[in-house]
């Protein structure tokens, strides 16, 4: 076993106790009161005037924490200061009286940020944020700093005890910038379970702080490692059932439970991360997996109503949101893009029988559903061409193109075809006919409504009172701004997009 092994190994034992809240809490310099200086002499003496009754620490000006008067932390205290190792690592980790150098600002810096932050996590206050940010950029300037070290050396040769050694130093000189690295990327790991963006904003100031990325990447992923285990549990316990039965319901349990998650992963790791990537994509096709094979035992029952494939699309559609690989993304909108036929001519199919049997006329193949889908006459002869069949080709193209563009905007649900069929058109259509000299107001507002309309009726909503509660809002504004001799054109515009936005809201 080499020295430095050796040297590492005595370090994490004494920055075990040291993590959290626990960094500068329980650091012996502050339970105690000593100064960081203090020879052996006056630690016996201090260790022996504690245990009377009435012992009050000596008063450390200038510390960023006040000493304890507990009896049990100050036994615990004048332990660790007989340790050479202990007290070598826990001097670096205190700012003493003559502590005016870039590692002192540090400590005081970030113990004036831990103290200001919840033990789940939350940073409370704006001074505690400037304590993390201007706290990690000193600690990183006096962890790159040879007069940092030089101390720490001649430390080595006050102490004069063989535990203590020049590879020791080296070892802590690794050790110790990441130890408050991994205390930063713990609190942002327990604050990103609840509140991802603060999570994120401390998370940038330990990236922006100076430290090098490589370890940066590697303490916030052991800190993530938490999240990425509970995601693979999920996973495990998605699968092991039989998704033939259970496919649905598994792959909305897995869904619930990995969501928080994965926004916390990546408010602590970014989007890119490789790790962060993969746990995604892992998500992504696991619920692809439970829910096709649900829908693929089940296409029967579920043809009978659209409903039954709009929440098959559904869950495709969010796991499609996870997807990060390109071979998992082409599975999910392959899945996608069938389902949503198959919707598409169910729902039709309902359509033309309803329409049918209301005109007393029946229709080959009874009720539409998915066993209607491809029937065959009583004879075995294929049920007789559809009008698309004698059209001509390119006729037929155009009919297939507007068919798939109808279902791409379908596919993007009520607010993805509002935008899609709305804001972008609209602003064109008034644009070309303000420079045609025509009335612009008119013609965008015209294209917003007919937007509506058409998102509406792709996606199976709407009715009669979408009219009122479009145009009446519009209406009243157009004629109160008139009659008060304002902006009709933009009061109104204004309006009207309100008005779609709530209806809008309303339906989903």
């Amino acid at each position: 076993m080499t020295g430095t092994t050796e040297a590492a190994r005595e370090i994490d034992r004494v920055l075990d106790a040291l993590k959290g809240h626990d960094l500068f809490r329980k650091n012996a310099f502050r339970v105690t009161g000593l100064a960081t200086d203090a020879t052996p002499r006056q630690v016996r003496r201090a260790k022996e005037e504690s245990r009377n009754a009435y012992y009050l620490p000596p008063d450390a000006a200038g510390a960023p924490l006040p000493p304890s008067t507990d009896p049990v932390e100050l036994r615990a205290a004048f332990e660790v200061l007989q340790d050479p190792v202990a007290r070598l690592v826990h001097e670096l980790l205190w700012a003493g009286d003559a502590g005016l150098n870039a590692r002192a600002e540090a400590v005081r810096l970030l113990c004036r940020a831990l103290e200001g932050t919840t033990e789940r996590g939350t940073v409370l206050t704006e001074t505690a944020w400037a304590g993390w940010r201007k706290g990690l950029r000193s600690w990183a300037e006096a962890m790159r700093s040879e007069a940092t070290w030089a101390q720490a050396r001649r430390r080595v040769t006050e102490i004069d005890d063989p535990r203590v050694t020049v590879a020791l130093v080296r070892t802590l000189r690794q050790r110790l910038q990441l130890h408050v690295v991994s205390v930063a990327a713990g609190v942002a790991a327990r604050e990103a379970r609840t509140s991802p963006g603060t999570a994120g904003r401390l998370v940038r100031a330990v990236r922006e702080a100076g430290f090098d990325a490589d370890d940066v990447t590697r303490t916030l992923r052991a800190a993530a490692q938490p999240l990425l285990d509970e995601m693979e549990a999920a996973c495990r316990t998605a699968r092991s059932g039989d998704p033939t039965r259970s496919g649905m319901s598994a792959a909305r349990t897995l869904l619930d439970t990995a969501h928080p998650r994965l926004r916390a992963l990546t408010a602590l790791l970014g989007e890119d991360d490789e790790l962060a990537r993969s746990h995604r994509d892992q998500v992504a096709l696991t619920t692809n997996n439970c829910v096709v094979a649900y829908a693929n035992e089940h296409a029967a029952a579920l043809g009978g109503e659209t409903q039954g494939f709009r929440d098959v699309m559904g869950l495709l559609a969010l796991a499609r949101v996870y997807a990060s690989t390109p071979r998992t993304t082409e599975l999910v909108d392959k899945n996608l893009a069938e389902y949503s036929r198959i919707e598409y001519a169910i729902r039709r199919l309902n359509e033309a029988t309803e329409a049918a049997r209301r005109s007393g006329v029946s229709l080959p193949g009874g009720r539409g559903g998915a066993g209607s889908i491809g029937a065959t006459s009583s004879a075995g002869r294929p049920v007789s061409a559809s009008p698309r069949d004698r059209l001509h080709p390119w006729v037929a193209r155009l009919v297939d193109g507007v068919f798939h563009v109808m279902l791409w905007i379908e596919g993007l649900g009520l607010w993805g075809g509002l935008l899609v069929l709305g804001p972008v058109p609209a602003a064109g259509i008034g644009l070309g006919a303000a420079a045609l000299g025509l009335p612009w107001f008119w013609f965008a507002a015209g294209a917003l409504i007919v937007a509506f309309y058409a998102s509406t009726f792709l996606s199976g909503f709407g009715d009669g009172l979408h009219f009122w509660l479009l145009l009446l809002p519009a209406g009243l504004t157009w004629l109160v701004t008139a009659w008060l001799g304002g902006p009709t054109e933009w009061l109104t515009l204004a309006a009207l997009t309100v008005s779609i936005v709530i209806a809008t809201a309303k339906e989903t």
